[in-house]
C-alpha cells in the first residue's frame, strides 16, 4: 500500500533507459517465478547507474551484479557516515546511530571492480538524452553537510555517463485506496494511527511500518510488525465472547 513513488521533475527525466529500481526488481522477481517469459529493464551488458540511497540500493547493485553489468554507481546526497561511534545507553538496536558498512552487494561489486559502487553528497541537477530520446548520462551537483542539513556546494556540474538509471529515491507517501475505503485519517498522505497500539480511528484498522510513520528502514518494520500484530491479538481477544 505504501509505493506511490516520489517523482522529481528534471530535465530529461522522461527519456527512455530511465525507470523506477522497483519496477527493475519486480521484473526479475517474476522472471524468476516463470510468471513472465522476458524482461523490459536490463542491466545486461550496460554500463548501470543506480540513483539510490544507501538503505535501499543494495538490492538493485546485487540484482545488476547477477546480470553482468559494466559498471554500478549507487548515488547517496549524504556525505558517508563515520566508520565508528560511541554509542551511549540509549543507543541500542534500531534507536542506534547508523555507521558506515558494506553490505553484501557493495563487497560483490568491489571484489569485482576492486572499488565500491557507492558516490557520497550527490545531488542529480538534469539528465542527458540523445536525438532519439535515449538516456546517455546526467549532471550533478556536489552537496555538502550543513548546519541545518545537506547544502549544494559551488562549482562546476559533473557528468556522468550511464545508459540505465535507476531510480529508488523514496515514496510519497500511502496509497490513498485503502484509507478511502474505510475513513482513516490521514496526515501528509501517511496514516494516522497510535504509536503504542497502532489503532487508527477506525477501532477495527490497524496500521504499522511505512504506512503510518513513513519510509524507514526495514528493522522498524520488523519492530512495528510484532508490535501492532500483538495489538490486533490483543484487539480480537477483547472482543470474543466465552
Amino acid at each position: 500500500m505504501h509505493k506511490k513513488v516520489e517523482i522529481l521533475p528534471l530535465e530529461g527525466r522522461m527519456g527512455d533507459g530511465i525507470h523506477f529500481a522497483m519496477d527493475y526488481l519486480t521484473e526479475q522477481t517474476q522472471l524468476l517465478n516463470g510468471e513472465i517469459d522476458d524482461i523490459t529493464i536490463t542491466a545486461k551488458i550496460r554500463m548501470s547507474l543506480s540513483l539510490v540511497l544507501v538503505i535501499q540500493g543494495q538490492t538493485v547493485v546485487a540484482t545488476a551484479l547477477r546480470e553482468n553489468c559494466k559498471s554500478i554507481v549507487q548515488f547517496n546526497k549524504y556525505t558517508k557516515l563515520p566508520e565508528a561511534i560511541t554509542f551511549t545507553e540509549n543507543a541500542s538496536w534500531p534507536l542506534a546511530m547508523p555507521v558506515f558498512k558494506m553490505d553484501y552487494a557493495h563487497q560483490e561489486y568491489e571484489a569485482k571492480f576492486g572499488k565500491e559502487p557507492r558516490a557520497y553528497g550527490v545531488q542529480t541537477m538534469r539528465y542527458d538524452v540523445d536525438d532519439k530520446g535515449h538516456i546517455r548520462g546526467l549532471y550533478t551537483q556536489i552537496l555538502e553537510q550543513g548546519e541545518n542539513g545537506m547544502v549544494m556546494k559551488e562549482g562546476p556540474e559533473r557528468f556522468w555517463p550511464a545508459d540505465l538509471v535507476l531510480l529508488s529515491i523514496g515514496f510519497e507517501g500511502t496509497e490513498p485506496t485503502v484509507p478511502n475505503a474505510f475513513n482513516i485519517k490521514t496526515d501528509r498522505n501517511r496514516i494516522v494511527a497510535d504509536d503504542t497500539n497502532y489503532q487508527t480511528n477506525n477501532e477495527k484498522v490497524f496500521a504499522a511500518g511505512d504506512a503510518r510513520r513513513g519510509q524507514s528502514l526495514v528493522v522498524w518494520a520488523i519492530k512495528e510488525g510484532r508490535g501492532v500484530a500483538k495489538a490486533v491479538d490483543q484487539y480480537l481477544a477483547s472482543k470474543v465472547c466465552v
